[in-house]
């Protein structure tokens, strides 16, 4: 970890500590917490910012309850139509999100979401989740699955017509893994807006 890096965490922690050691009331609105992996290596993470032990974990879940608690608000499923709450995700489809983070947020009541990406998920590599075990995972009640796209490329190094692709394969097999309450309408606005369409309003 480079220096630089280590004293923007410290000043982002202290900044995130300052409401609470001033005693004022955390603001309204939705808070996205985003997670990688929980114990297992995670590519390109230079920084080692993209994985924690299964104790760091244990550790942010307890801060996040009495975070919840202490303000009233809600732990809420991912994209849930609400404008106070707190909710959990996690990208990339590492294969402890089922051995070690479901354990843990179920015995808690959380709900959390899961984007997965099916290249990874036939890549054979033991980190990462495989299609059974996807399709376990989603049999969770507070477990949502969604797509981090087909091949984990940034739209702005695709072609139109390889992020159109790519984004109805990702349609078609979440339909055929996780059920059919994939929201089309969704998808197909998601490729509207690949070609240049222009939409009042996306939500993803």
């Amino acid at each position: 970890m480079t220096l630089t890096f280590r004293a923007k965490r410290l000043g982002a922690t202290a900044i995130s500590a300052a409401p609470r050691i001033l005693g004022r009331t955390a603001a309204r609105g939705l808070r996205v917490l985003t997670y990688h992996s929980v114990g297992n290596r995670v590519d390109g993470d230079i920084n080692s910012i993209y994985n924690m032990n299964r104790g760091e974990f244990e550790e942010h879940v307890a801060s996040i309850l009495r975070f919840s608690t202490a303000n009233s608000i809600p732990l809420v499923p991912f994209g849930a139509n609400i404008d106070n709450g707190i909710a959990i995700t996690f990208d990339d489809g590492y294969v402890d999100v089922l051995t070690t983070v479901a354990p843990i947020l179920t015995r808690h009541g959380i709900p959390f979401h899961v984007f997965v990406t099916p290249t990874k998920l036939a890549s054979g590599d033991p980190r990462y989740l495989t299609t059974t075990q996807l399709i376990e995972l989603a049999g969770n009640e507070l477990v949502t699955v969604g797509a981090h796209g087909y091949e984990h490329r940034p739209l702005t190094e695709m072609t139109p017509d390889e992020a159109e692709k790519g984004a109805r394969i990702v349609s078609m097999l979440a339909r055929e893994f996780v059920g059919d309450s994939v929201d089309r309408e969704k998808v197909r606005d998601i490729v509207r807006v690949i070609r240049g369409e222009k939409l009042t309003r996306l939500e993803i």
